[in-house]
């Protein structure tokens, strides 16, 4: 349930940046034809909005494609939603491989990298981990896996 909205939610958001791409793209058309010192630095600063959600873009689709190969096995493994405790802060995750970080949507990726998404990876519902962080130590209670 939660990783039919979790998909949703991407490809809202991958339609969202192909949108702005196209609208600067054509923008960026229409000052390439005014040929002033003005339209090249508007050129200029089209440019780089164009390559900011680009890069956006290519986030949301590599997180679509994880989410797509990611196996439900119950335990937490690639693409896995879960529900965490950590020091009695209760958040939702979404957990993946590499470095990708940030949010998507309500939920925060863990990095199955990091020192957390190492110690909870293969854990089911209801298991308690310690894991080493930079602060510390810390223990992380898995409320739920989807």
């Amino acid at each position: 349930m939660e990783r039919g909205r979790v998909k949703e939610f991407i490809l809202s958001e991958i339609k969202k940046e192909q949108g702005r791409i196209d609208e600067l793209n054509r923008e960026k058309g229409e000052s390439e034809s005014a040929r002033s010192s003005w339209s090249s630095h508007q050129i200029t600063d089209l440019e780089a909005q164009i390559g900011q959600h680009a890069l956006s873009l290519s986030r949301y689709q590599t997180i679509l494609q994880l989410l797509e190969h990611s196996i439900q096995s119950g335990t937490i493994g690639e693409g896995s939603i879960v529900l965490l405790s950590m020091d009695g802060e209760e958040e939702k995750y979404l957990v993946l491989s590499g470095e990708i970080g940030g949010a998507v949507g309500e939920y925060f990726i863990i990095s199955s990298q990091s020192p957390i998404g190492k110690a909870i990876w293969g854990k089911r519902a209801g298991e308690e981990v310690k894991a080493k962080v930079p602060q510390g130590e810390i223990l992380v209670k898995v409320l739920e896996v989807s």
